[in-house]
């Protein structure tokens, strides 16, 4: 008896220095674990968590799933981010949702939970889960497939501030899905969603340049896109410049530079875009020595 009697005052003591945590100190805990201090971090997050608190919940969720600080174990990411869902946190819904899409481990992919997760975050007020939601309606994942559905939820998803909706609903504004075609429209998207701080909205807009979509053919154009893209970090938008280096569209870049551009894009990519990807380097070292693979890849490593 003695024995469980220690453990419960050591829990009624760990639960009383949890509870005397602020609401500013879970927030500067928060924003050291964006800044990588993973630690330092869960020192005040994991007990702030255990006493109900919801942003560390949410925060802690996050560190399971991406084995930050803490071991990868998708189950626990998915207990934590229901903890704080459960007290109303749109942003642990939508964490709900992204996990649930694909499924990890034992959390087992359900399309249709997720999207019932990204509707309530965005009846919680969580403006990104529209982009997810409106994917799935126009997809037909997870329920039925209206792209039309998929468009008004873009629409909303751009008033609630969301850039990934801009790019999206940009993307059914160019290929008439769900609502008329209008180039000069998605056109106007893609920059809005590059204004936001999107890069895929850069990139997408240097597509237009490229293949000359509701615009003249712009190659100038479409490689600065490409590269204000590359530099915010998106992986696709380097091989867009590689292929353009390829055509020989550019004459102070050569081989040696596609290939660099298309390593810098292999490390970086999403599955969406991966093998394509790699198609494309395997053809631009194809004809390559040695010795300009090594410059390429040494040249991948300062772009």
């Amino acid at each position: 008896m003695k024995r469980f009697l220690g453990l419960i005052v050591l829990g009624t003591c760990l639960a009383m220095q949890a509870a005397a945590y602020t609401e500013d100190e879970v927030a500067a805990a928060r924003l050291q674990h964006i800044e990588g201090d993973f630690a330092g971090a869960l020192e005040i997050l994991l007990p702030a968590a255990e006493a109900g608190n919801p942003v560390a919940q949410n925060v802690l969720g996050v560190s399971y799933e991406d084995g930050m600080g803490l071991p990868v174990d998708p189950q626990a990411a998915y207990d934590w981010y229901k903890r704080a869902a459960d007290q109303g946190m749109g942003k642990a819904m939508h964490n709900l949702g992204h996990l649930k899409w694909k499924g990890a481990g034992p959390v087992a992919a359900d399309p249709e939970e997720a999207r019932a997760w990204f509707t309530q975050a965005i009846a919680a007020g969580y403006g990104p889960a529209h982009a997810n939601l409106g994917l799935m309606w126009n997809e037909g994942i997870g329920g039925p497939e209206d792209p039309e559905r998929a468009v008004e939820i873009y629409r909303a998803g751009l008033a609630a501030g969301d850039a990934h909706s801009a790019n999206n609903l940009g993307d059914l504004l160019r290929l008439g899905r769900g609502v008329a075609e209008d180039l000069d429209a998605a056109r106007a998207m893609f920059a809005r969603a590059g204004r936001m701080g999107l890069p895929n909205g850069l990139n997408n807009l240097g597509a237009l340049y490229e293949i000359g979509s509701g615009v003249p053919v712009d190659y100038d154009t479409a490689f600065a896109l490409y590269s204000a893209s590359m530099k915010q970090g998106y992986g696709f938008a380097a091989f867009n410049i590689a292929e353009l280096i390829e055509a020989e569209l550019f004459s102070e870049y050569g081989p040696v530079d596609a290939y660099a551009h298309c390593l810098w894009a292999l490390e970086r990519v999403s599955d969406r875009h991966r093998e394509t990807v790699e198609e494309g380097c395997s053809r631009l070292s194809q004809d390559m020595s040695a010795t300009d693979q090594q410059a390429a890849r040494d040249l991948a490593q300062t772009l």
